[in-house]
């Protein structure tokens, strides 16, 4: 098991997974050594095992590529120093949660809802837009507070001491070894949560309660320690309340996939420029449900390229009604999700269409105030700047973008044309 578990692990490259998988051994070996499941020299065997085997490992190209990605040896003190201080941007992440957190201690922002809000706090050399953190403990506090973070760590604290119970000896052999698989799991992946988001991905959440839901169920078969059966009416209670919930999951996450399937088939038809088919779409997954704000965008989005492509003169009265059209379908979307600073740069692309530059100007600072480490969204505003004709602007916002890391997206020559056409100061 332990050669499937390395060369698992080796396979998939995870810095994360290897630490995890380390600890994981060592909590193994602690543990078993504490509950005598097994000998000392058993114990320090298998780690010595498994030592040999991280050894092996480091022959594989792919391993010592990876290793040396990450770290490297400083030629003055000879010590060994992380390559990249940032862990590939999830320092910068890390820090700006602890940013959002005191915001909103108690119950935090919601579930789910850290993407959006963390693009306030973004560090400015994070340019990508992440969906989690990469650190499962800090957006838990984020999306649930300190009130979410509590109720976990007592879940956490009840397992890992009912499990310490059950690995004492004197229970049964097969209770103790699962009692101690069981522990050494979770404790590989909650090692591995703070570096990584794997509580956020289902199948790994729902495996690891699974586990230790098994784990608490048990009992050590004795006399004493049996639980009693629970009365008939608690049981019949329990029972409707589960259906209920059961239920309620029917009710509400039907609607939620039917919606996701259409839009997603919808992306299809819109990528494919099948723009009837994919509005067909959309609107079914706006019918299925009402508060997606996903298809809503995306008819925005088919309206606007329209609206763009109705040019000519003949085509005015066409093209501002399609431009009104992504404009209420954008604005719908925003409503439902008013962090869509995206969502924004394109709302205010339709009001340009419609000839609203005052209201254009409005949704791109607009989206500025929700992301402000944003190097495109400068960019675009100083398009518009430079479009409406309003150069000093549009050097200050091209400027504050190249800051932002768009030096590659903004020539250094269109910035000196626009400057040499702006009054300079006497």
């Amino acid at each position: 098991m332990a050669l499937v578990v390395v060369g698992g692990i080796v396979t998939t490259l995870s810095r994360g997974g290897w630490v995890a998988t380390a600890a994981g051994i060592v909590v193994f070996a602690a543990w078993a050594w504490r509950a005598q499941a097994v000998a000392p020299r058993v114990a320090a065997g298998v780690l010595a095992l498994l030592v040999l085997l991280g050894g092996a490992a480091m022959s594989v190209q792919s391993v010592r590529d990876r290793v040396a990605h990450t770290v490297a040896v400083d030629q003055g003190d000879q010590a060994v120093v992380l390559k990249d201080v940032t862990l590939a941007g999830r320092t910068l992440m890390w820090t700006a949660t602890l940013k959002m957190i005191p915001e909103h201690p108690v119950f935090g922002t919601g579930p789910l809802t850290w993407e959006w809000f963390h693009l306030k706090y973004r560090d400015p050399r994070l340019q990508m837009r992440p969906r989690y953190t990469h650190e499962d403990v800090l957006q838990l506090t984020s999306d649930y507070g300190l009130v979410g973070l509590a109720l976990v760590l007592t879940i956490l604290g009840c397992f890992f001491w009912h499990a310490a119970r059950m690995s004492r000896p004197g229970h049964p052999a097969d209770q103790r070894a699962f009692a101690i698989g069981s522990a050494v799991a979770v404790s590989a992946i909650v090692v591995h949560s703070f570096v990584d988001f794997n509580m956020h991905i289902p199948a790994n959440a729902l495996l690891v309660v699974t586990v230790m839901g098994l784990t608490v169920a048990m009992d050590n078969g004795t006399a004493g320690s049996r639980r009693p059966a629970m009365p008939r009416v608690p049981r019949i209670v329990l029972a409707v309340m589960l259906l209920a919930m059961v239920a309620a999951g029917v009710r509400f996450g039907v609607p939620l996939v039917r919606a996701d399937r259409a839009t997603s088939l919808g992306n299809v038809y819109k990528e494919a420029l099948e723009w009837d088919s994919a509005l067909e779409s959309y609107r079914n997954a706006i019918a299925a449900d009402p508060g997606f704000p996903e298809p809503w965008a995306k008819t925005g989005d088919i309206y606007r390229s329209q609206s763009a492509l109705a040019s000519t003169p003949e085509d005015e009265a066409a093209r501002q009604q399609l431009a009104q059209q992504a404009i209420a379908a954008y604005g719908q979307s925003l409503t439902l999700n008013p962090y869509q600073s995206e969502v924004m740069l394109r709302l205010a692309s339709a009001y340009e269409l419609a000839g609203d530059n005052g209201s254009a100007l409005r949704t791109y600072q607009r989206a500025l105030a929700v992301d402000p480490n944003n190097a495109f969204n400068y960019m675009r505003l100083g398009i518009f700047y430079r479009r409406i004709g309003e150069g000093q602007q549009a050097i200050e916002a091209f400027e504050k973008s190249s800051q932002l890391g768009a030096r590659d997206q903004i020539s250094v020559v269109n910035i000196e044309d626009i400057r040499r056409t702006v009054p300079q100061p006497k």
